[in-house]
């Protein structure tokens, strides 16, 4: 039996038998996990489904097979998402830094000395989004090295942003010309704890995210649209920003970051805007900092 666990689901492939040379499997789609404290797993019941023969699909060529086709389906529905988040002048990929990765370019194998088997497998997942989003857009390849901080160093041309946790990887990339910036983070979708929420947010963070409904799950949403923000503003300003450097005010889908200290070259009271999504288990956010006009325009 094979179990993917991606955020939000788990498809289980589990071999049902061979007949002259030919495989059978199952695969289910449970419906999104219980958060902790609010009922039993789904999968048991998915689980007794898949056993008592509910449920199955057949497939020529067996689990790999079926595999192929989950992980093509998983791939689908992320970019999905990630394009609620973006125009379409964002090129955007994703992947599942869980599953087997390839090694990434020499120079950037490198930067993983002595990493992590956790922290190898999404810097390779999240920089295999990155060279695939870049050739969409028709950049050479190259080594995708990191900054003084950790932060990627784009192509001349090139302005992007790459965001990765244990089952999701993703990057958006544009052109300069298009953009000045991007910003994208995601997070798993569980709600935090009432000490972390008051370190992260302001009081009137904390009171959108009450008028809302949800206010410790929405708490994370603030604090990945903080993220977003930071990863668009460092490598133009240079500025290390902490959670008291910015309100995010959430609505529906959207949310506007206001600057309370100044970076140049952003401006204290400065408000940005970018949107959010949450689905499949997790909380993605991303933003988008328009080119400036050249002296010559």
């Amino acid at each position: 039996m094979i179990a993917i666990r991606a955020p939000g689901r788990i498809w289980v492939i589990e071999e049902t038998g061979k007949k002259r040379g030919s495989r059978r499997a199952g695969v289910y789609h449970p419906s999104p996990p219980q958060l902790p404290g609010t009922g039993a797993d789904p999968s048991t019941a998915r689980r007794a489904e898949l056993a008592a023969g509910k449920a199955r699909e057949p497939c020529r060529g067996g689990s790999a097979a079926l595999l192929g086709r989950v992980l093509s389906e998983l791939g689908r529905e992320r970019k999905e998402l990630l394009a609620r988040l973006f125009s379409d002048r964002v090129a955007l990929a994703s992947g599942d830094p869980s599953q087997p990765q390839s090694l990434a370019l020499p120079e950037e194998e490198a930067l993983l000395a002595g990493a992590a088997e956790r922290r190898q497998r999404e810097f390779r997942s999240g920089r295999a989004a990155a060279h695939e989003a870049l050739g969409a857009l028709g950049a050479a390849s190259a080594p995708l090295l990191s900054g003084p901080r950790g932060e990627p160093s784009w192509p001349a041309g090139f302005v992007g942003s790459i965001t990765h946790g244990e089952t999701f990887s993703a990057a958006a990339v544009a052109r300069r010309s298009d953009y000045a910036g991007l910003g994208l983070d995601v997070e798993t979708d569980l709600p935090v704890s009432e000490a972390f929420a008051r370190r992260v947010c302001t009081a009137r963070e904390l009171a959108r995210c009450a008028e809302l409904g949800e206010p410790r799950t929405l708490a994370r949403v603030v604090f990945s649209a903080k993220e977003s923000v930071y990863k668009l503003q460092y490598p133009i300003s240079g500025t290390v920003l902490y959670w008291s450097d910015l309100e995010i005010l959430l609505n529906s889908g959207n949310f506007s970051a206001r600057f309370l200290s100044a970076c140049p070259p952003f401006r204290m009271e400065q408000v940005l805007h970018g949107n959010w999504v949450r689905d499949q288990g997790v909380i993605l956010s991303g933003l988008a900092l328009a080119a400036l006009p050249s002296s010559s325009d």
